[in-house]
């Protein structure tokens, strides 16, 4: 274990030192095009659903989807509290149910579905990368010890956790 660690800390020191290079002007237009696709998939969802709410809020959500648009409330749908669900395996199922010619029965579902991948990925990588960069470059910590499966892990900001979509701009 010692001349594993003695080795490592050179290795990992000099990846702090010198950093992972990140181009910020791609993160920016990666941010805004994503940007874009969610006020884009914000409108569809209003036109669809016939007027305006908070689509973040799993209450208004759970109105919309079990009393305007009458989806089936199943055992599992609901929480202990007696609550409806809207999590990711709730809309999953929702978006299962198919009409007899075998197009979405709820067809709102698959763009909320959309709407919430992209919305967190704006809240935890596009919107946050870019000003992590310091004179275009991130310079993660680096813990050898950190898992306990053994593995190096990187935090602040946390790059093994990014997008594919954002990788390409990590040179």
């Amino acid at each position: 274990v010692y001349r594993l660690e003695h080795n490592l800390i050179p290795v990992l020191g000099e990846q702090e030192y010198y950093g992972v290079r990140g181009i910020r002007e791609e993160f920016m237009n990666l941010l805004t095009t994503t940007q874009a696709q969610v006020a884009d998939l914000q409108a569809q969802i209003y036109k669809l659903v016939g007027y305006e709410f908070n689509i973040d809020s799993g209450q208004q959500k759970a109105k919309v989807l079990y009393e305007d648009l009458g989806c089936p409330v199943l055992k599992r749908f609901k929480t202990k509290k007696g609550g409806l669900k809207t999590d990711a395996d709730t809309l999953k199922t929702l978006a299962g149910f198919k009409n007899e010619d075998g197009t979405p029965r709820f067809p709102v579902i698959p763009l909320i579905q959309k709407y919430t991948k992209l919305n967190t990925l704006i809240k935890n990588f596009y919107g946050k990368l870019p000003n992590l960069l310091h004179s275009g470059f991130f310079f993660p910590s680096y813990m050898h010890l950190g898992t306990e499966t053994g593995r190096i892990s990187r935090g602040r900001p946390n790059l093994q956790q990014t997008e594919p979509s954002s990788r390409k701009y990590m040179v």
